[in-house]
């Protein structure tokens, strides 16, 4: 009888996750030049402490390394950075994630709303002061309208550092105004909504624009 013993050790995994969206460069290219010789660094000294290390972008390619990234990006889903690393590194040993990003996600779902097998560690980079702006949050209608009735179509607003000051909301199609309405917003950070009245004019699907 023969007894035949294979043991394989699996080295934990950490990775290190770059945001490379084009807002990144708001930091300014000393402190962003000064955070990728960082996390090189990182990952050097990781990898002497018998870690694997993987590097990880908004990006589908894996890079090599974070000195030659471009920060490109248009859009910025972390919640699909965070879900394609689980995915990628599934029968790993992961222990740990290495975020860096100014934080601003404007595409998937709030990262902050998921929740991953592993915990992740963040680094904020860029500027902290909040930047006046006025957005479209949501909008609501419904999917179908009968032809010749009224609809109403539901807008929120979010404001920041526009207090006293108004600004008026157009319902377009193409560049035919539907409705409009006046918005005042009476506090620094303001979200308000409004409701806005089209008619159905047209059969088919119509593209309507706020």
């Amino acid at each position: 009888l023969i007894r035949h013993v294979t043991q394989a050790i699996q080295k934990k995994t950490i990775v290190l996750a770059m945001d490379n969206s084009m807002s990144m460069t708001a930091a300014g290219q000393k402190s962003l030049s000064a955070t990728q010789l960082g996390l090189q660094s990182l990952k050097e000294r990781l990898e002497e402490k018998d870690y694997e290390v993987a590097l990880a972008t908004l990006d589908d390619e894996t890079p090599t390394s974070f000195g030659s990234l471009l920060f490109n990006k248009k859009t910025s889903n972390l919640s699909s950075l965070l879900t394609g690393i689980k995915n990628a590194q599934e029968g790993s040993n992961l222990v740990d994630v290495v975020l860096v990003s100014d934080g601003i996600a404007n595409q998937g779902i709030n990262p902050s709303a998921i929740t991953m097998p592993f915990p992740v560690h963040t680094i904020g980079l860029g500027d902290t002061i909040p930047k006046k702006d006025i957005s479209v949050k949501a909008v609501y209608a419904n999917k179908v309208a009968y032809l010749g009735n009224k609809f109403p179509v539901q807008v929120d607003l979010a404001s920041y550092g526009f207090s006293g000051k108004t600004t008026m909301v157009y319902l377009k199609q193409g560049k035919t105004i539907l409705d409009k309405q006046s918005v005042t917003f009476k506090q620094q950070d303001d979200v308000k909504t409004v409701t806005l009245n089209a008619t159905a004019t047209q059969v088919g699907v119509q593209h309507l624009v706020v």
